[in-house]
């Protein structure tokens, strides 16, 4: 049986299997893959995969309740994201932010962050895929945000976040 030898190739298998250890809530070895991966993909220089595994690696220590370690990994996923113009990693970025915002009992932060989320669906035709959703525990958070919050305060923060510009809401 041949060996795997290609870096990029590795480093996305090892992502995978990150991403199916948190799944299995194996957070350790979770982190020890996805490590490897991000370690592989800055080696070789492969920006979209660097934020790939980022935001893998974000939503796996979202799912894991490690918020301040999910919220550096979003924060620098956000950095490479907007310094490489990759609006499918901003948006992954913010929704995960989000959710650390909701977990810190930031309702209305979380709103806002959501609400630029939808304005950046609408833009560009970009949806998180429902196994990103899954994993990051959107659902949940998202109720757990609402339920902290008037409805109109909720909606208000949202509409505010939606007309936030991308550059806003990255500084945001």
């Amino acid at each position: 049986r041949p060996k795997i030898q290609d870096p990029s190739t590795i480093g996305n298998l090892s992502m995978l299997s990150g991403l199916f250890a948190a799944v299995r809530g194996e957070f350790d070895q979770s982190e020890a893959l996805l490590g490897e991966a991000l370690a592989l993909f800055r080696k070789i220089g492969d920006i979209t995969s660097i934020c790939h595994c980022l935001t893998a690696w974000g939503l796996a220590t979202l799912s894991g309740r490690a918020y301040d370690e999910a919220y550096a990994l979003f924060r620098e996923n956000l950095r490479v994201a907007w310094e490489s113009d990759h609006k499918v990693t901003i948006q992954s970025s913010l929704l995960g932010l989000g959710a650390v915002a909701a977990s810190r009992e930031q309702s209305v932060r979380a709103a806002r962050l959501w609400g630029v989320v939808e304005a950046l669906e609408e833009a560009y035709g970009i949806r998180m895929s429902l196994a990103g959703l899954y994993l990051a525990g959107y659902e949940g958070y998202l109720e757990l945000a609402r339920s902290r919050l008037e409805e109109v305060e909720f909606a208000e923060a949202w509409a505010e976040g939606k007309a936030m510009t991308t550059e806003e809401a990255v500084h945001y």
